[in-house]
């Protein structure tokens, strides 16, 4: 399975679990499209069903990543940002792109705790489920990242990146093509 996120907003280089939870929010309307595809409704209808995790449930959210352990795939993740800088000003201006990449990569996954998501927080109209890329980010088995000068006007720490994500199995034959999902 192959397909695309995209998010235009800040991309902080601290830890702010409040950007975290905005961009897993943005990821979350662009899931609801996706499981909404009839292959995808009968892998959440299983989900659902049989794996719904009580770790997956933190502080009233009911989260539903398309990636875990028990579905034995793992992602590849070639991700695209645009800054309104020039090159190698992102590193001297406005924090590490290595700090800014686990802001990312910690969106697209289950938060671990409660601590994870603001105090404030709580589930929305149409999240529930809360739809998220990730069990636990230990599941990426690819990262490539291309960075590029934007040349349009954006607030500082904001970006524009498109994540292109392939979902592959785990699972192999004998002869060592990749089985279907379980779903």
């Amino acid at each position: 399975m192959e397909f695309t996120l995209f998010y235009q907003g800040k991309l902080k280089a601290k830890r702010d679990i409040n950007n975290k939870q905005f961009i897993r929010r943005e990821f979350h309307n662009q899931f609801l499209t996706l499981w909404g595809y009839d292959e995808m409704r009968r892998m959440k209808d299983g989900f659902i069903k049989y794996e719904f995790k009580e770790q997956w449930q933190i502080k009233g959210f009911k989260f539903l990543p398309l990636v875990t352990n028990y579905n034995k795939n793992v992602v590849q993740l070639n991700i695209f940002i645009l800054w309104p800088e020039p090159p190698g000003s992102i590193v001297i201006n406005r924090g590490d792109i290595d700090n800014r990449l686990k802001t990312l990569l910690d969106a697209l996954r289950i938060p671990h705790n409660a601590d994870e998501i603001p105090k404030r927080d709580f589930p929305g109209e149409n999240e529930t489920p809360f739809y998220c890329l990730l069990e636990d980010d230990k599941l990426i088995s690819k990262v490539s990242i291309t960075t590029a000068h934007l040349l349009y006007p954006l607030e500082p720490d904001e970006v524009k990146l498109f994540i292109n994500i392939k979902v592959k199995s785990t699972l192999m034959d004998f002869e060592g093509k990749a089985y279907a999902s379980a779903y």
